[in-house]
């Protein structure tokens, strides 16, 4: 925890630290004014902790890999929101899918796993690597498995895209303001969102992308996310979203 008695010298003295400090200062301010959004994106946070603690005790290690990925991934997104950086959170969200989508395709062949391992081993599998592992093959895996979870990926990996992910006009232009006085036009972008309807957009894009990541993983484990209750978690979850 941050004692403001017990900041280093220097610090708010200049330009990072200051956005640093406002950064931390939106966060405390989202805890405290957005309890019920905050209340979501904890239980999905939980919900990657009960998968985690259980598969790493299993013979299903590699699996638990992509999920502590996703985890830790997930929870930068919504530092990312809570402060308020509304364009940058969208670039994390994106990871998040492809990392779930990942995770479920290896699980489907043990050859695309030795081909994810050897990836770095020369010029000829990093290719192999890239084409056996585009979105399209990914997103397809899906859509075969579980069709119903495909089409919330798809319009959220989507989304990702024009809001961030890729610097796409939606995206790119949602922070920038005009600002006219008498001699001229100047253009500003704000870094930090506070309460606007950006920043709650992005948190619920977060909810979202957790919870159709943890969709995801359970075609992967069905039987585990029944019997851990996160079954009934996520069953909780989407009736909110």
């Amino acid at each position: 925890m941050i004692n403001y008695q017990e900041l280093p010298p220097g610090w708010g003295n200049d330009s990072l630290s200051k956005y640093l400090e406002q950064a931390y200062k939106n966060t405390l301010a989202s805890f405290v004014n957005l309890r019920t959004e905050y209340q979501v994106l904890h239980d999905i946070v939980n919900s990657f902790g009960k998968i985690i603690d259980h598969i790493q005790k299993t013979e299903d290690l590699y699996y638990s890999f992509f999920i502590m990925r996703v985890q830790c991934s997930f929870m930068g997104s919504i530092s990312l929101a809570l402060a308020g950086q509304t364009f940058e959170t969208y670039l994390v969200l994106r990871g998040c899918l492809e990392v779930s989508l990942y995770g479920l395709y290896i699980s489907q062949s043990p050859k695309r796993l030795q081909i994810w391992l050897n990836r770095e081993k020369n010029e000829e599998k990093k290719e192999r690597c890239k084409k056996t592992f585009s979105a399209y093959n990914t997103l397809e895996c899906l859509r075969k498995i579980d069709n119903e979870t495909f089409c919330i990926a798809q319009k959220l990996y989507d989304l990702t895209i024009d809001l961030g992910a890729h610097p796409n006009a939606t995206g790119v232009l949602s922070a920038i303001k005009a600002c006219k006085d008498e001699k001229a036009v100047v253009y500003k972008t704000h870094c930090l969102a506070a309460g606007d309807t950006q920043m709650m957009l992005s948190l619920k894009t977060c909810a979202q992308v957790g919870v159709c990541s943890l969709q995801i993983f359970k075609n992967i484990f069905p039987q585990k996310f029944d019997i851990l209750g996160i079954s009934e978690d996520l069953n909780r979850l989407k009736a909110g979203l």
